[in-house]
């Protein structure tokens, strides 16, 4: 569907195959639907019973002050700024393990 937006992050329905559908980024599991609209609407009665501060919406990243989608409450970085974070983790694990190689040695 050409000039649809659909949000790569937060909750979403995804097509899984020819017609079999899913929602995507919630907590609880979804079951699978053989309509784009059951999924939908499937998702809409889940996030009625999400309480507002941690339902999905637009927030501030911590990091860099962008506006994005927020999977929820636990979601306060930007997948940019998240993947940098990761990296950076990983970078001070990996130096950390060299580290304790080179004193064991």
């Amino acid at each position: 569907m050409a000039g649809v937006f659909r949000p790569l992050t937060g909750p979403r329905v995804e097509r899984l195959a020819q017609d079999d559908f899913q929602v995507l980024g919630l907590r609880e599991l979804s079951p699978r639907f053989r309509s784009r609209e059951r999924a939908e609407r499937w998702m809409a009665e889940q996030l009625e019973r999400v309480t507002p501060a941690r339902k999905p919406r637009e927030r501030c990243c911590l990091r860099c002050g962008d506006r994005f989608l927020s999977e929820g409450f636990h979601n306060r970085m930007c997948d940019p700024c998240r993947h940098v974070s990761d990296a950076v983790a990983m970078g001070v694990a990996q130096q950390a393990t060299a580290k304790v190689r080179r004193l064991a040695g």
